[in-house]
């Protein structure tokens, strides 16, 4: 295993408002990481920027966003993503209907460049007083970045291709079970089929040549099925549980997408102290993974345990 130290520092603004009838909301976003270990420096500089606008069009609230994310890796490298598109709401009675469409650019860090049409469509129906029906829809690119990826594994091997996942179609339907503001349980249902799906695969399974995690870019589907609940016990604690079963498989393979745990299962505890203080500790059981294509070799189950402490500063700023 390469020892190693990293550095991920950024910072970021956001103003909103309105102007009559218009409303707008603009961010930046700047974001250093530097991975120091003892074969070569290794940097991601990253720059991104938004900017939203919302009219009336025709009775609706018509929203129009432009967002760009660039990005300087290494020495000699760069990826980027763009994305401008519409979106709009529509009410009526017990159904919320929520819709987008946009065009979207892409550059990996192997100056390989993608290119989409996204489509977003989200359906909110209030079955009952007890019940709320969703279903989500959605097509295009997915934007990802070092930063992010290191959040799901820190063991990368030193400079990953970094690319972009194109979601031919997601689909996810949803009920939820709320019979009072207490207490909540939900079933989501989660169907995606994609291409360019970043699996993190050892670089060895030899013992003593292990040095990290590779990324391999795989094309397959993959089925999750979700239980969540969450009870606010007392005034100021939330107790939740939830589990997930996840189905993948290769495309024209009956073989299953490797590094993908078929079962998780974990409870969650969160606490607010007081006005400024809050806390959440979370503990999961993460099933056995497969690290080969054919399943003859994984990894092994594990128990992982989360901390997390928030406290307000001011009213803006947290830490």
């Amino acid at each position: 295993m390469i020892e190693r130290t990293v550095n991920d520092i950024g910072a970021n603004v956001h103003v909103k408002g309105t102007v009559g009838e218009y409303a707008y909301s603009m961010g930046a976003l700047w974001q250093s990481l530097s991975i120091q270990s003892d074969t070569l420096p290794f940097s991601d500089s990253r720059i991104k920027g938004f900017v939203d606008f919302t009219a009336p069009v025709l009775g609706l609230d018509m929203k129009s966003s432009l967002m760009v994310d660039l990005h300087s890796y290494g020495d000699s490298s760069s990826y980027s993503f763009i994305q401008a598109g519409v979106s709009s709401s529509w009410t009526r009675g017990d159904i919320t209907i929520r819709g987008g469409l946009g065009l979207q650019t892409a550059t990996n860090t192997e100056s390989t460049q993608f290119g989409a049409i996204q489509v977003h469509a989200d359906v909110d129906y209030r079955m009952s007083s007890d019940f709320t029906g969703y279903m989500q829809f959605q097509t295009g690119l997915a934007n990802t970045s070092l930063s992010e990826l290191l959040s799901l594994n820190p063991y990368l091997m030193h400079a990953p291709v970094i690319s972009f996942r194109r979601d031919d179609i997601t689909i996810s339907p949803m009920l939820q079970w709320h019979p009072d503001i207490d207490l909540s349980a939900s079933f989501k249902a989660t169907y995606r089929s994609s291409s360019n799906i970043p699996v993190m695969v050892p670089n060895s399974i030899e013992a003593g040549r292990f040095a990290g995690f590779s990324i391999e870019y795989l094309s397959g589907t993959i089925l999750d099925l979700r239980l969540e609940s969450l009870w606010k016990a007392f005034k100021h604690t939330i107790l939740g549980a939830f589990g997930s079963y996840v189905i993948s498989s290769l495309n024209n393979t009956d073989k299953q997408i490797q590094m993908i745990a078929p079962t998780t299962i974990g409870l969650r505890f969160e606490r607010i102290w007081t006005e400024e203080l809050r806390s959440l500790i979370s503990i999961e059981h993460v099933g056995a993974r497969s690290i080969l294509i054919d399943g003859s070799q994984e990894l092994p189950a594990y128990i992982m345990a989360n901390v997390r402490l928030d406290y307000t500063v001011k009213k803006d700023l947290d830490v």
